[in-house]
């Protein structure tokens, strides 16, 4: 009998010590994950910035490949908030993003001088909004999924 308790110890400690390393090892394999990523954000050549969860997050600064430019708020990788995009042609657009569109407030300028200030939804001019052209003719009122109401 002593010799099936002893047996049995052993086996209760063989068993509990085998999870408490699988845990040791393994629980923290998502953690090491996140920090990898956290890293690879905080490393990136195109991003300077704040990071969350490897991802861009936070006041931050993107330039992409072909020389466009975003300054602003990012959220889980997204432009959200206020935010400058500049493309390297010239047009430029400050202003509210939400999920990656243009919403709420802004302005957009084209390079040929033509300029919109007013309201944004899904990357489209709807709201109030004025929209002045290169002439300087205004066309002032309600826009409504990029085009003029009156």
């Amino acid at each position: 009998m002593k010799i099936f308790i002893k047996l049995l110890l052993i086996l209760l400690f063989v068993i509990f010590a085998y999870a408490s390393i699988d845990r040791v090892f393994y629980k923290d394999d998502t953690k090491d994950k996140k920090n990898i990523r956290q890293e690879a954000c905080l490393k990136s050549k195109d991003y300077v910035g704040e990071c969350k969860d490897g991802k861009k997050h936070g006041k931050g600064t993107y330039t992409w490949g072909e020389g466009h430019k975003y300054i602003g708020d990012w959220k889980n990788d997204n432009k959200h908030g206020l935010g400058t995009l500049t493309m390297s042609d010239g047009r430029k657009y400050v202003g509210e993003y939400k999920d990656d569109n243009k919403n709420g407030t802004g302005t957009y300028t084209w390079k040929q001088g033509a300029k919109y200030v007013g309201q944004w939804k899904d990357n489209k001019q709807d709201g109030k909004g004025t929209f002045t052209h290169p002439d300087g003719k205004k066309d002032e009122g309600i826009f409504k999924e990029g085009k003029f109401n009156k």
